[in-house]
């Protein structure tokens, strides 16, 4: 069986699972003359999938979207562009299925014949943001990656990319995966203007394979913003492999690039083992804690096991690690279940932790029920914290229904206005 780049099985896998069906015959749909018009009939290899993933036959779904790989490489250029022109033209707007057709279709042009796939994601880019164009290169990158960047640089004759940066950085990645050492020294001469993201797509890339070469590449980063970013890239997927090392390097970077890297660490951790992370939170002396550091525990552990979360939180000594991470989860878990946050929030004892956290839910609950979050408000303990978040919660209350919120503080707050 012919083989494929991993991106195009990709796309091509998405465009079939998102429509039920793949392509529905719009590939051989006119595209050349004599070919058969309009959608295949439901019993041919076009046709929609039983929910089992089985085809009649007995085929799998698949063998069949393989089978469309094999079609697909029939195409001519030509051929290619004519059937993603008749499926932009009959594609109602927002429809995803479509979208997805045509970036299986463009990859392949791209592959083929850059500069008719380039023209093309330049007239029709399908989201307006250089996303097609960047397709195309991408696909070209993995048969010619010095050519594809030549294109980026040069315009090839035609007008400029206005996001060039985004196509820089898709060549890049398939270059880095090629020949690292090609990649970084193309990508140390691009301009400076397009320079950050295909240099951190290549320490990403690193990151992978060869962490020692991804950090020093990474911080050769000219400014300090785009250096910090890159770092947490690196940082995130390090983590995945080796995450005691990740976390001993991205603690010992400068106080920018710690910022945005350890958080980045933590979150790789906590999807492997959340409390692995809590408990390396807790061995951090508390001068060194940065409330982005819990959030992004906290943020992976409601989705995960929400009690198990709350279950921490609540053990946790008082002081500010405690409060930032009773924010956090309060956050996390109203969003998904206010029913059993709310219920877990009325078991907290009296004080400032509850306090922040009750502040948070009503916030939270302020445009879907103020009510509640005008309660929630005042079982604040603090006066001066209660009476700040109940003028805020009536403030906004008092838009949305005037004669219920003042009637509501009239009999329960009388003293705010």
């Amino acid at each position: 069986m012919k083989s494929y780049p991993l991106s195009f099985a990709l796309l091509a896998l998405a465009a079939g699972i998102a429509s039920g069906y793949f392509l529905r015959g719009e590939i051989s749909g006119g595209a050349a003359e004599g070919r058969q018009k309009g959608p295949h009939p439901p019993n041919s290899r076009f046709g929609a999938a039983p929910a089992d993933g089985k085809r009649e036959g007995g085929k799998s779904r698949e063998t069949d979207i393989f089978s469309v790989f094999e079609h697909i490489a029939t195409l001519t250029p030509a051929e290619l562009e004519v059937t993603i022109q008749k499926i932009r033209q009959n594609t109602v707007q927002g429809e995803i299925s479509s979208v997805l057709q045509q970036n299986v279709l463009l990859h392949a042009l791209g592959s083929l014949d850059p500069l008719r796939g380039l023209r093309l994601a330049r007239e029709f880019d399908l989201r307006g943001d250089g996303s097609a164009t960047a397709l195309v290169l991408s696909a070209y990158a993995a048969k010619d990656p010095a050519g594809a960047a030549a294109m980026i640089q040069t315009g090839n004759g035609l007008s400029p990319d206005p996001r060039a940066s985004l196509s820089a950085e898709s060549v890049a990645t398939v270059w880095a995966r090629q020949d690292p050492a090609a990649a970084k020294q193309w990508v140390r001469g691009l301009p400076e203007c397009i320079q950050s993201r295909p240099w951190e797509a290549v320490a990403t890339v690193l990151a992978g394979a060869d962490p020692d070469a991804a950090v020093e590449f990474v911080l050769a980063m000219p400014t300090d913003a785009d250096r910090a970013h890159g770092c947490a890239k690196v940082a995130e997927i390090w983590a995945r492999s080796t995450p005691d090392a990740a976390l001993a390097w991205a603690t010992s970077l400068g106080s920018e690039s710690r910022r945005v890297a350890l958080p980045a660490v933590i979150h790789s951790l906590a999807e492997r083992d959340p409390s692995s992370a809590a408990a390396w939170l807790l061995r951090q002396p508390p001068e060194s804690h940065l409330p982005q550091n819990s959030a992004a525990l906290i943020g992976v552990w409601v989705r995960r096991d929400p009690a198990a979360a709350a279950e921490w939180v609540r053990g946790l000594p008082l002081g500010p690690l405690q409060t930032e991470s009773i924010q956090h989860l309060v956050y996390e878990w109203t969003s998904s279940d206010p029913e059993r946050a709310s219920a877990w929030l009325h078991d907290l004892p009296e004080g400032g932790a509850r306090d922040e956290a009750a502040a948070m839910l009503s916030l939270q609950t302020t445009a879907s029920d103020p009510e509640a979050a005008a309660v929630w408000a005042a079982s604040i303990s603090d006066p001066v914290r209660r009476a700040a978040e109940l003028q805020r919660t009536f403030s906004a209350w008092r838009r949305q229904d005037y004669d219920a919120a003042t009637h509501w503080m009239q009999y329960t707050e009388p003293g705010i206005r």
